[in-house]
């Protein structure tokens, strides 16, 4: 059944904000990107990746990639793009690939190695691939204005789209709970599609004239959609067939994306970067806003938010009950990693320092990421720990050693010189 709704004022809710906020985003770090334009955003195993594009000819590498592993000091690892042009708008890491919406196409990045993140295929969208989401091996492409493309990506070096939704809906983003995506559109609709077989979508619902929309998530029986007059518009889907709209908050500027984690909704909307408290989704607060930069894309973990823009990227902590206010102050296992002398001959002592008792795991990588020794893999009492290696049998190169204790990753370069 087709269900419309007719938004006749985005202004039906507005929130005012005072000075003073229920938490505290405060700013930790800033690494400026000179010359890019930072669209989107994921963070993985102390490494933050972002989809970008260059404002200087001869600079369009779509792929920057950023040691988070101390959030207090960001360090720029790496960058990369394919052939031809390319206009990195959104991203997702999953099984150690980086995938990249840029506009017209598909990009693929093999990262294992974050140091040097390896082009493996382009799959051409024809139009303005915008948004993306991965559930399991399947990639959901909103492409304006083709509709939704499904993507097989069970091996990343042959995607394979293998359904698609084209009816008149010029997808501009995409969010996936199965057997639903729900889609939000250049003019302005919500559109329910059931996904339950990939390779026939079905139209199930819709909810038209909402102005045009350009992020969209799902938490629970409610959708939140943004948009670039500044609005962000709350839907309930507990029928899909029939999603009724609850709420309109005009937050002020372009809302460009969003970014769900535990009760918070944290919105880039141009150049506020605001945080809702969505526990009641019919009566959303705003309790935490910041104003330093131009606010594209937000990647919530562990009580770090991280955010990317114009030429920056940088790292808030945010203190809240709802969110570990701890964990970015240092990591919660381990102190310090690091090696010495480096580059080495043969022999490189690596030292790092545990705070709590965990399970250790310390593995040596060559430079495409494929494993090549693992120095520890026990149970280890709080302490520092010097661990000598011996690369006698291994050629001259680039390695990199990953210590993972509990549930915090670090990773560092190394350099073989015989």
């Amino acid at each position: 059944m087709k269900t419309k709704f007719i938004i006749l004022s985005i202004g039906l809710l507005v929130i005012l904000c005072s000075a003073a906020f229920a938490q505290e985003l405060e700013l930790i770090s800033t690494l400026e990107l000179p010359e890019m334009y930072a669209y989107g955003i994921d963070v993985q195993d102390g490494y933050a990746y972002l989809s970008s594009n260059s404002n200087s000819p001869g600079r369009d590498s779509i792929l920057i990639v950023i040691d988070v592993s101390n959030p207090h000091s960001p360090v720029f690892v790496s960058a990369a793009d394919t052939t031809g042009y390319g206009h990195g708008q959104d991203i997702e890491v999953h099984k150690g690939f980086a995938f990249i919406a840029d506009g017209f196409n598909l990009q693929i990045f093999n990262i294992h190695s974050p140091y040097n993140p390896e082009p493996v295929s382009v799959l051409p969208t024809g139009n303005y691939a915008h948004t993306l989401c991965i559930r399991e091996n399947l990639l959901y492409l909103a492409n304006c204005p083709e509709g939704l493309f499904i993507v097989d990506i069970s091996d990343p070096y042959i995607p394979n789209v293998i359904g698609q939704y084209d009816e008149n809906i010029t997808a501009e983003a995409v969010d996936v709970v199965n057997p639903y995506a729900f889609i939000v559109t250049l003019d302005g609709n919500l559109v329910v599609l059931d996904i339950s077989d990939p390779y026939y979508p079905v139209f199930v619902g819709m909810i038209t004239g909402g102005g045009r929309y350009y992020d969209v998530k799902v938490e629970g029986n409610y959708i939140y959609a943004s948009g670039l007059s500044g609005a962000l518009i709350i839907f309930n889907i507990s029928n899909p067939s029939e999603p009724i709209f609850v709420t309109s908050t005009v937050l002020g500027a372009g809302t460009y994306r969003l970014f769900i984690y535990n009760d918070y909704l944290f919105t880039a909307n141009g150049i506020f970067l605001k945080v809702l408290d969505i526990t009641d989704p019919e009566t959303p607060e705003i309790v935490a806003q910041a104003d330093d930069n131009l606010y594209i894309d937000i990647f919530v973990e562990n009580g770090l938010v991280y955010t990317c823009g114009l030429s920056y990227f940088n790292i808030y902590s945010f203190n809240t009950t709802g969110i570990n206010e701890d964990e970015y102050s240092m990591p919660s296992h381990i102190h310090t990693l690091t090696n010495y002398p480096n580059p080495f001959n043969e022999n490189t002592n690596i030292v790092y320092r545990l705070s709590a008792d965990s399970f250790v795991e310390l593995i040596v990588y060559d430079l495409l990421g494929r494993e090549e020794i693992s120095l520890v893999n026990e149970r280890q009492t709080a302490g520092d720990y010097t661990l000598n290696f011996n690369a006698a049998d291994f050629p001259s190169g680039i390695y990199f050693y990953k210590l993972q204790a509990g549930d915090y990753t670090e990773s560092k370069k190394m350099v073989l010189l015989k």
